[in-house]
């Protein structure tokens, strides 16, 4: 018996023109692939958890991941979602 995940269901909506954004999903650089790739989501939310007036360049996030621009966003081609996980960040799991 097939399970489908969350993301493959909201996959075989598209096929059927219905249109579906999970909340949450815009959260990380993975769900903005996802968006992207997804034809059934035709807009993508982007949260920033600063205080207003301080520019995304200036918020913390992961490495790599893509930031808005005009309001527009484009995740990145680069092999491992464009991350740049520092070395540090993984020592206390590879110990």
């Amino acid at each position: 018996m097939w399970r489908l995940s969350t993301c493959n269901k909201i996959a075989v909506a598209a096929t059927h023109g219905d249109q579906r954004d999970p909340a949450r999903r815009w959260l990380n650089p993975y769900g903005q692939h996802f968006t992207f790739a997804t034809p059934s989501s035709p807009w993508c939310e982007y949260f920033v958890g600063t205080p207003p007036g301080v520019p995304l360049e200036e918020c913390w996030r992961i490495p790599g991941m893509a930031l808005p621009v005009n309001g527009g966003l484009i995740p990145s081609d680069a092999p491992g979602f464009g991350l740049e996980i520092p070395e540090a960040w993984l020592a206390p799991f590879f110990g």
